[in-house]
């Protein structure tokens, strides 16, 4: 049988459980730290080494740039809008970002990068190109057009989408590749006049 005395001792210790339990709950829902350099959100524990090496890749870009190697940058870009998506973006992960900027570096970039990406590349997209048609893979297509922005190859596999949703009766996903179309252009608007969607 508990006496009067041991009921108070006993409280205070539940009491003090269950505000460390409440601190414990309240320190993990703060928002995680972010790194001052990149802005992209970091784990508590460590940084994730494929996220980091996008960005040094990233940066070798602008480098060979300013040092006008255009045919260093336009490997690299390659290698960097080649990268298969992951199943899962973990938060915080800067993948898509990366991918954004090397597109958009290689669309405001000089005619030479482009011209020099499109013969880095044209081979292995022309081949993946045929392989799509045939298979009638509209995923492949797609992923051609993502992984190739800007070349003959990727112009040609957005077309061909567009005709094949367009068979199937899918217009919103045509106006959607025709707007990536004139979107990834150097100048949208003389795209735009090429290729009217309206």
């Amino acid at each position: 049988m508990q006496t009067p005395r041991s009921l108070p001792g006993r409280w205070h210790s539940r009491c003090l459980a269950v505000g460390v339990v409440l601190w414990g709950v309240a320190a993990l829902a703060q928002p995680a730290p972010t790194d001052g350099t990149s802005g992209a959100t970091l784990s508590r524990t460590l940084v994730i080494p494929h996220d980091r090496e996008l960005e040094v890749r990233l940066r070798s870009v602008q480098t060979a740039l300013k040092n006008s190697d255009r045919v260093v940058a336009a490997q690299v870009l390659a290698e960097l809008l080649s990268l298969s998506a992951p199943a899962v973006v973990q938060v915080g992960s800067v993948y898509r970002d990366c991918q954004f900027e090397a597109e958009r570096i290689l669309r405001q970039g000089p005619p030479e990068l482009r011209e020099a990406f499109r013969r880095d590349t044209e081979v292995r997209a022309a081949e993946e190109v045929r392989v799509a048609r045939e298979n009638g893979e509209l995923a492949g297509l797609l992923a051609v057009a993502q992984r190739y922005p800007l070349t003959p190859a990727a112009n040609g596999a957005l077309l061909s989408l567009m005709e094949q949703f367009y068979d199937l009766g899918r217009f919103d996903a045509v106006v959607a590749c025709g707007r990536r179309l004139i979107e990834s252009q150097p100048d949208p608007v003389a795209t735009a006049r090429d290729y009217p969607l309206a």
